[in-house]
């Protein structure tokens, strides 16, 4: 009876461990398929990132030659003001003459020399419209 019960045993313990093998196998597939949708889908976000990248390093260079032409603009803004002659431009200056309209329409310039008398004139004038308003003779 022990070596029925023996084998008995050795049989359940025989079934169990082939439905041990089986629940393995079918997992260890199961675990495959698994595997592979993984491995699917990462190369899948890996190439839409590659992608991604592609356009973001195009629209990065594009940029890139947008501010280096502006940049190469400047730099020949720069270059040009240092190639100019010495005193090739002069900072506008004060006038030192002045022009009057003479009866008649002719014009006359004046020298520094002239407006020294020209102001002499022109206190006088004022001189004289204080002491002798307009209509002082007509009584």
């Amino acid at each position: 009876m022990i070596t029925v019960a023996l084998i008995c045993l050795g049989l359940v313990a025989l079934g169990a461990l082939v439905a041990l093998v089986l629940a393995s196998l079918k997992f260890s597939r199961t675990s495959k398929d698994v595997a592979d949708v993984f491995v699917s889908a990462h190369a899948t976000t890996l190439g839409s990132l590659e992608r991604i990248h592609q356009s973001n390093m195009q629209q990065l260079s594009t940029m890139a030659d947008r501010f280096m032409a502006m940049d190469f603009a400047q730099f020949k803004g720069y270059q040009a003001a240092e190639i100019a002659e010495e005193g090739g431009f002069e900072m506008p200056e004060e006038p030192t003459r002045v022009e009057v309209v003479l009866p008649g329409g002719r014009v006359r310039t004046v020298g520094a020399e002239d407006e020294a008398t020209l102001a002499e004139r022109a206190n006088e004038r004022q001189l004289l419209a204080e002491d002798f308003p307009e209509g002082w003779d007509e009584k």
